[in-house]
């Protein structure tokens, strides 16, 4: 079946579905507020006549394109075009600023490749045993792990503002809690606001911290992007540059990879986290934001293992670990496909061309990044007075366009006002947007898991792998103290 399957996917239709899906992701992924969701749902309609290999690959394609074309503007614009690429534009930006924009791209393309091939590799040959794996992870494990990673921000990694990250951490914490309780149902902070009952949807909110807020320094800055118009990097150079950071690579693709596994959690806080980590163990953190190679690598190396690793509940349990893999299940079902074991069996071989559609999919992101970084990275020499309405244009259009809520678009400038003026007084961005994206699983996974326990905190350490959230999550707290101690020591010992 895996031989049928390959050649299945070598047909000169599957091949061109691989490779118009990946550029049309490209492009709809760069455009900020469309992103891989929108545009699979678009294209949904139209595979009803395609055969399941076909609409599948397209499909996918289309998931794979559209996670690595939000890097594009993320690095050229600071404008990021999915949440999936909110991470890319710290330290992807920064690089375009300095003429590296070619570089940066190069690295975006090569560390997502890396990491949606490893995805691949596991998505092949792993699926039924990480997702035994994944449903282990219950409500107090889920929050356990949101736990940890706002202590890990706040703490470990935010050594010189630890409590500005505190401050924007608490503010992105209540930000998460408007509208509707997710356990009793209740409205809270809508302050009478039709609106506001579903909460602060995510996209608006991206657009206005990164896009509107750089409009703002734009305005007051004018110039370029770029603070020269020589190109001082190329995209074989970025490509090399990718494989200079093994551990960073590696460490990246593992934990979109297991991110990925378990639904819930999707790639808008992988790429984070994998960020937060990638800082958190570097030699030198102080270059993080600043324009390192590092500062993309992985966000990019999650964010694609998560498109493929997504897939694993989706296609052995019928559980969607994201959004679009919620779409791709629907293909499925409109095709007469059951997820479960019968997609490794009975329909092996339309699952495996569907796998090595992938593949190719993962490699025409390279082919189609060659084509056209050359022209793409001008962007960055070009008078900001003449991109200023391009980009305002493009992210209105984008938040409104996700449910045709005009309060989308307000919420998008109300953001862009907020995170200029955290910028001025320098605070974290990342600290306020993260608790955004998983504030409400958090408290959900709380009030879920002592509903669970009748009201006993046990159920918080009562599993292994609660256990060992708790431990490395204490280790965080005391690490910053334990190695104070042993400067101090080594102090004296002098």
């Amino acid at each position: 079946m895996i031989f049928q399957g390959f050649l299945s996917a070598m047909a000169p239709f599957n091949i061109f579905y691989a490779l118009f899906g990946t550029g049309l992701g490209i492009v709809m992924g760069a455009i900020p507020g469309i992103g891989s969701s929108m545009t699979m749902a678009l294209l949904l309609p139209f595979t009803f006549w395609m055969t399941a290999e076909g609409a599948l690959i397209l499909l996918g394609s289309v998931y794979c394109g559209a996670t690595f074309g939000g890097s594009i503007s993320a690095i050229l614009l600071n404008t990021p075009g999915t949440p999936a690429s909110a991470a890319t534009s710290f330290d992807g930006y920064p690089m375009a600023q300095q003429g590296k924009g070619m570089e940066a791209i190069g690295i975006a393309a090569m560390a997502s490749f890396v990491g949606g091939t490893a995805g691949l590799v596991l998505l092949f040959f792993l699926s039924p045993p990480l997702a035994e794996i994944s449903l282990k992870f219950g409500p107090a494990e889920l929050f356990l792990l949101t736990l940890f990673t706002f202590i890990i921000i706040s703490v470990t990694v935010l050594k010189e503002s630890v409590v500005k990250g505190l401050i924007a951490l608490g503010l992105g914490l209540v930000l998460s809690g408007v509208g509707y309780d997710p356990i009793s149902g209740a409205l809270r902070f809508t302050f009478g606001l039709t609106y506001l009952e579903d909460g602060v949807q995510l996209v608006p909110a991206i657009i206005g911290l990164f896009a509107i807020s750089e409009v703002f320094a734009f305005v007051e800055s004018g110039g370029t992007i770029s603070n020269t118009l020589e190109a001082k990097g190329g995209l074989y150079k970025g490509f090399g540059l990718t494989f200079r950071y093994p551990a960073t690579l590696i460490r990246s693709t593992v934990i979109g990879s297991v991110i990925g596994a378990l639904p819930g959690i999707g790639v808008s806080a992988a790429n984070i986290i994998a960020y937060v980590a990638a800082k958190a163990r570097s030699r030198n953190p102080d270059v993080f934001g600043k324009g390192t190679p590092e500062g993309v690598i992985a966000p990019e190396a999650s964010n694609n293992a998560v498109t493929c690793t997504s897939l694993i509940p989706t296609l052995t349990m019928g559980i969607p670990g994201s959004s679009s893999a919620a779409l791709l299940m629907g293909a499925l079902m409109i095709h007469g496909l059951i997820p479960g074991s019968a997609l490794f069996s009975t329909y092996g071989t339309v699952t495996y061309t569907f796998f090595f559609g992938l593949a190719l999919s993962n490699l025409f992101m390279l082919l189609v990044t060659m084509c056209t970084v050359r022209y793409l990275v001008k962007i960055t020499v070009v008078d900001v007075g003449f991109l200023i309405p391009i980009i305002v244009g493009l992210c209105f259009i984008g938040s409104y366009a996700m449910r045709n809520s005009i309060g989308d678009a307000v919420v998008t400038m109300a953001f862009g006002l907020l995170a200029f003026v955290m910028r001025k007084l320098k605070y974290p961005l990342i600290c306020l947007l993260l608790p955004i994206i998983l504030g409400t699983m958090m408290e959900r996974g709380y009030h879920q898991s002592l509903m669970i326990s009748g009201g006993s905190f046990s159920i918080f350490w009562s599993s292994p792998i609660s256990k060992f959230i708790l431990g490395i999550t204490l280790f965080s707290l005391l690490y910053p103290l334990l190695r104070s101690l042993n400067g101090w020591r080594k102090k004296g010992a002098c």
